[in-house]
Order: structure tokens, then C-alpha cells, then sequence
């Protein structure tokens, strides 16, 4: 593997294994954020050191300070999952690392909010691998060729250009919503979402404006009966029953009680 360019070390080397990378570059650390708002931050961590270090440091601080974990028991084993599956934060996180564009001046970003995950990095993706090729299996083509080696080799990543399509994955298995990818201004970012039922995504569902008020109305107070849709959108029972029935049949809600008066609406896994 050529390491210098002109008797020089190049830059792939230095981010990999120098004492101090940021001395030669300074835009590459991680920066994390704990995000109120979108103007009102919390808390931030910085993590410099050369990229693996970065890697381990960003999982790690993300694991401890910014996400919880449920806890459950298999038998005698206690198992801690991560509100956002590991492998998917993992995977986007190297994403970001060995894909960034190293020649700009911002740094790699991770944006903790209370319903969503956002990690940003500067670089636009190849020509050969456009933004809607991302959940679906498409070529690996690497921005910096030494960096996906080195992390190919050191047994992080693979060659196949699954990465993306397994962070879709890892968060369906989990019961949450598929992430999003978006490229915009030449910053490649990718949204978790922790919260199925968004707004956004229950969009997605083809629902109508009183649908998307009846599940937020759900989840605020737990549940809701064919009356109260009635009440609160002013509309007939029969229109009711079928905006009701319809969340039903789209896997939203569950209907539970006995039939009647008895009957209410809940959220389907809640």
C-alpha cells in the first residue's frame, strides 16, 4: 500500500495513525450534541485523536451520556438494547468518517435530540451512487480509497456497499421507523427517528390531516374512543369509525374493548 505522495505521508495516514491528526487538520473531530431545540443546545462533547480512536470514543459517549438503554432479561441474561440499534449508529458513524470530504472546513456532527438522531459530515455522494440508491443495494464506491481500505482491513467495514442498507435494517428489527438520507449543499446526513409515529412518517401512511391529529391525540392521552374522535374533529361517527378503522387496517392503532360503547382506540405495541 503506497503511503506517501511526493515523499510525503499522506493525508489517509495521518488521520489514521498520527499522535495528533488534528495538528495538520484541524476540522477532523466529531462534534456531539445534546439539541433542546433546534437553537438551543444542552450539553456538547468533542472527540479528537486519529480516526479509530474517534470511532470508539463517539460510540462510547453516545452509549453513556446521550442515549438510554431498555433493559430486559432472556433467561438469567440481561441484555441492554440501545434506544437506536448499535450496529446502525456504528455503521452510520464510520459512514461519516471514511466519506467526508477531509479538504473542507466543518467538522463531522451529531445532533441528539429527544425524538430524533441526526449525523452530518461534508461530502457529496458519487455520481454512481445516487441519494435513492441508498436503501437498496448499489456499488461501494469509496470518496477516500485509503481510509475504506484501512477500516476494510482492520475488519470494520465491508466492500460490498451494504453499510447503508443495514443501518435500514438494523432499525426495522428494532421496531423503528427507516432512517432517512438526505444530501443537501454537499452535506450528507442521516436521520434516525425514535419515534415511529411522527408526523412525517405517519405522512407517508397516505393519512388524512384529522388521522395524524387522532394518533397525536393517542399518544398524548393514551387512547381514544369512537366519541371523542367524534367531539374533537366534529365529524359523524360514521366518518369516525372510518378514519378509526382505516388507522387500523394501516397497523397504527389497535382496537380494544368490547364492542360498543366499550370500544377505544390504542397505539398498536404501546
Amino acid at each position: 500500500m503506497n503511503l506517501l505522495i511526493n515523499d510525503k505521508l499522506k493525508r489517509a495516514v495521518i488521520l489514521l495513525f498520527a499522535k495528533n491528526p488534528q495538528k495538520f487538520y484541524r476540522q477532523s473531530v466529531v462534534r456531539i450534541g445534546k439539541f433542546l431545540s433546534d437553537t438551543d443546545i444542552q450539553t456538547t462533547d468533542i472527540i479528537n485523536g486519529d480516526l479509530f480512536i474517534q470511532l470508539e470514543k463517539t460510540l462510547e459517549i453516545l452509549k453513556t451520556k446521550y442515549l438510554l438503554s431498555n433493559i430486559s432479561y432472556e433467561c438469567i441474561h440481561r441484555r441492554d438494547l440501545l434506544e437506536y440499534p448499535y450496529e446502525a449508529l456504528r455503521e452510520a458513524v464510520i459512514n461519516a468518517l471514511i466519506h467526508r470530504d477531509y479538504s473542507g472546513a466543518s467538522q463531522i456532527q451529531i445532533r441528539v435530540y429527544s425524538d430524533k438522531l441526526i449525523i452530518m459530515n461534508e461530502g457529496r455522494l458519487p455520481p454512481e451512487v445516487p441519494l435513492e440508491k441508498l436503501k437498496t443495494n448499489h456499488l461501494s464506491v469509496p470518496r477516500n480509497t485509503m481510509l475504506a481500505e484501512i477500516f476494510y482491513y482492520a475488519g470494520f467495514i465491508e466492500s460490498w456497499g451494504r453499510g447503508t442498507v443495514k443501518i435500514v435494517e438494523n432499525c426495522l428489527e428494532q421496531g423503528l421507523p427507516e432512517p432517512d438520507y438526505s444530501e443537501e449543499n454537499g452535506v450528507m446526513t442521516v436521520t434516525f427517528y425514535k419515534n415511529k409515529w411522527n408526523e412525517k412518517n405517519l405522512k407517508k401512511l397516505k393519512l388524512n390531516k384529522r388521522q395524524i391529529k387522532a394518533v397525536m391525540y393517542v399518544k398524548e392521552n393514551g387512547k381514544m374512543t369512537n366519541y371523542q374522535h367524534q367531539k374533537e374533529f366534529g365529524v359523524s361517527k360514521a366518518t369516525a369509525t372510518r378514519d378509526l378503522s382505516d388507522l387500523v387496517r394501516k397497523s397504527v392503532l389497535i382496537k380494544r374493548g368490547e364492542t360498543g360503547k366499550g370500544t377505544f382506540y390504542t397505539i398498536k405495541g404501546s
